[in-house]
């Protein structure tokens, strides 16, 4: 029994796809933010939350 066309090549793309799909992705994804997402106040090397790790953010109660 033979694939038809238009599966295979469906089965072709389909990775291609996903690989474009991917990079679309990570590329909007900036490695340093030059802004802060609240604020919206421009980022410094010098910024003490530039310190912070998770163990520094707790609700209070915990």
């Amino acid at each position: 029994m033979m694939k038809s066309e238009t599966t295979h090549m469906r089965t072709r793309l389909a990775p291609v796809v996903a690989l474009l799909l991917g990079t679309s992705v990570l590329a909007a994804c900036e490695t340093t933010p030059q802004e802060y997402p609240v604020s919206h106040e421009t980022c410094a090397p010098g910024d003490p939350v530039q310190t912070l790790d998770a163990n520094d953010c707790k609700l209070p109660g915990m």
